[in-house]
């Protein structure tokens, strides 16, 4: 198994936020669950919680995480484009992430997205 602690840019999370059924789904690599984050906005409020295989035990110090989100599906004819407007990231713990999406404010769920996350120390 892959060392992740030993380089000094880990990549933690690689993936696709979709939804089946209205439930947010997460297919790649770094991501143990993912869930609407509980008493957050009914939509566009995800915790994601790192797999623990990855980085292994060293965890994720939220002063050198790193995260980048590209919003995928389609606005009216254009591929790639989205409506929303507002994305947010906080890291509460070692072994969670929480991403709000919103447009103008108002929780949304977008069509899918790609979550890149990382460490820089």
């Amino acid at each position: 198994m892959t060392n992740y602690a030993a380089a000094p840019i880990q990549p933690i999370i690689n993936g696709i936020l979709s939804f089946v059924s209205g439930a947010p789904v997460f297919t790649g690599r770094g991501v143990g669950s993912i869930l609407r984050t509980p008493l957050g906005a009914a939509f566009g409020d995800f915790t994601i919680v790192l797999d623990q295989g990855l980085p292994g035990d060293v965890g994720l110090d939220p002063n050198y995480a790193r995260t980048m989100i590209t919003q995928r599906g389609t606005l009216g004819a254009v591929p790639g484009g989205s409506t929303i407007t507002q994305q947010a990231v906080t890291y509460p713990s070692t072994a969670t992430i929480r991403i709000v999406m919103s447009i103008a404010g108002v929780g949304t769920d977008p069509a899918a997205a790609e979550i890149a996350v990382w460490r820089t120390n």
